[in-house]
């Protein structure tokens, strides 16, 4: 399924709520349709994918609470996205500083007038 557009991504959604829940989200299709638009304008098609993955993957340790014991279309809209978007780009800079010094070596005669 090619995500480019608030329906494919509706679809998208639905389609992870079931394969994790093995029930159908209760889809309002005007609401959840308009949520959806506004993320793929605001986000992007390739970062929402990575946001609706990581929403899922993610729900039960980061944000289930007893008031939200399942992931809505709603909550990822409205907080959600922004707040995993921020979490993966964090990553993304961690994962690309580590990549950068992961070869470094230190030699400990450069810094023996420390001790």
């Amino acid at each position: 399924m090619e995500l480019k557009n608030g329906n494919t991504f509706l679809k998208y959604y639905l389609s992870k709520y079931r394969k994790k829940y093995r029930v159908n989200y209760n889809v309002n299709w005007k609401r959840d349709m308009t949520h959806m638009n506004k993320l793929v304008e605001r986000i992007g098609a390739d970062k929402l994918k990575e946001i609706v993955d990581f929403y899922f993957e993610e729900f039960d340790a980061m944000y289930r609470t007893p008031k939200y014991p399942r992931e809505t279309i709603g909550s990822l809209a409205a907080f959600i996205a922004d707040n995993i978007f921020v979490t993966l780009e964090k990553r993304r800079k961690e994962r690309a500083d580590y990549e950068k010094y992961k070869n470094v070596e230190i030699n400990m005669a450069d810094f023996e007038d420390l001790f």
